[in-house]
């Protein structure tokens, strides 16, 4: 029998968030296929919206805001303000939804800050033995530095009111790890993809170009170390003729743009912006190698767990890392990898690496390990043991 759940993700549907979204939605997708049935809150600028996933994405009911949790981008307080009453209403929303579809589960992604009206719905769950997971993305959570005293207090004040006001009050925390987990409460899972969302690549065996390509595609952060690719670039001998595609925008995007202008490198350093739909296709299907998150020992993490890489491998594309990632161990061919520090890229290592391994890299056997090994059914049916569905499988008391 199907198990009611309704998964609280207090995202804004109509943001810039496309990859978060499009997890939340295909977690929703792999717990119809553990056995659940899956209900989907989700936020917009002026109201609520809760979907039936079980069913493509139909749409069960939504709810304006009030005008003062409508979302404003300007003034900051304002904005501010806005997000503490959206917040509030989004809340209300989900608890009158769980009861009025009499759900058995509530599967909620981090919401911050924690407040008591959260801590008080989570207790009425565990009063009403409606069974409650609390997944956190990305744990073990970065600890600020001691000397940036605001972002430290922040820190110890959210980790107050989760052990108090979450820890208490739910049966399992969902943690998507990249270190060991010790605490039994605690499930530690890997990132998993949306293999359909992922086309696998259609090499053009005809193809003229005779560029290494390199693509990046990330919301561009000081970890990405792209820059590491760049300085490697200068270095790197002509025959190899690199040429490296950035994907995205973000903070360090203009600091990038000035370091290929003064290693001599700006006319093979492409920067197109984000990218979506047929036209991030397009660019996938010229590129020969994806370079994965380079700098995660800048923030002192020395793990992987990026969608991204999972992203490449599902598109059949071999790709590089710096950290150690589970998912990929040390034999696969497809997988490159540089130390974990800030020296450049050895570009020329690369592409004698990628050429030896060329004939065994195909993109239909990169593809196949992702589909054994990536999809989120194979990620969460540690957090929800049962039966996976079949595909095409006839629900239960259906003709």
């Amino acid at each position: 029998m199907e198990r009611k759940l309704l998964y609280v993700a207090f995202l804004r549907e109509d943001s810039d968030a496309v990859g978060f979204i499009k997890k939340v939605q295909a977690q929703c997708r792999a717990m119809n296929n553990l056995g659940r049935h899956a209900y989907l809150l989700l936020s917009r600028k002026d109201r609520v919206v809760c979907y039936d996933t079980a069913n493509g994405q139909e749409l069960v009911q939504e709810k304006r805001y009030s005008p003062k949790a409508v979302f404003v981008e300007t003034p900051a307080w304002k904005r501010k303000a806005s997000s503490y009453f959206r917040m509030k209403e989004y809340l209300q929303f989900a608890e009158s939804m769980a009861e009025a579809l009499d759900v058995q589960e509530v599967y909620i992604r981090r919401m911050k800050p924690v407040t008591p009206q959260l801590s008080i719905w989570l207790y009425k769950c565990r009063r009403r033995s409606r069974k409650t997971y609390y997944e956190i993305p990305d744990y073990p959570v970065e600890i600020p530095s001691k000397q940036n005293w605001k972002a430290y207090s922040m820190y110890i004040a959210d980790q107050a009111a989760f052990r108090f006001g979450v820890y208490p009050f739910v049966q399992k925390i969902v943690a998507v790890s990249i270190a060991p987990v010790t605490d039994p409460k605690v499930a530690g899972i890997k990132n998993g993809i949306d293999l359909a969302a992922s086309p696998l690549v259609q090499k053009d065996k005809n193809r003229r170009s005779s560029a290494f390509v390199l693509a990046g595609v990330a919301n561009l952060a000081p970890w990405h170390a792209y820059d590491r690719v760049i300085r490697g670039m200068k270095a790197c001998p002509a025959y190899v003729n690199p040429e490296f595609h950035i994907i995205g925008d973000g903070p360090v995007k203009e600091e990038l743009e000035r370091l290929a202008a003064d290693q001599g490198v700006a006319d093979r350093v492409i920067f197109h912006g984000t990218l979506t739909g047929s036209r991030l296709d397009q660019m996938m299907e010229k590129t020969d190698v994806g370079i994965g998150i380079l700098g995660n020992h800048r923030r002192n993490f020395f793990g992987d767990s990026s969608l991204k890489n999972r992203e490449y491998c599902a598109r059949g594309i071999p790709f590089m890392i710096s950290s150690e990632d589970s998912d990929f161990p040390e034999h696969l061919p497809f997988v490159f990898r540089t130390p974990a520090d800030d020296s450049p890229v050895d570009i020329e290592q690369l592409f004698l690496e990628y050429r030896q391994y060329r004939s065994r890299n195909t993109p239909a056997r990169i593809r196949s390990y992702a589909e054994e090994h990536l999809g989120w059914e194979q990620k969460l049916k540690h957090v929800f043991p049962g039966e996976l569905k079949e595909e095409g499988a006839a629900h239960e008391g259906s003709a």
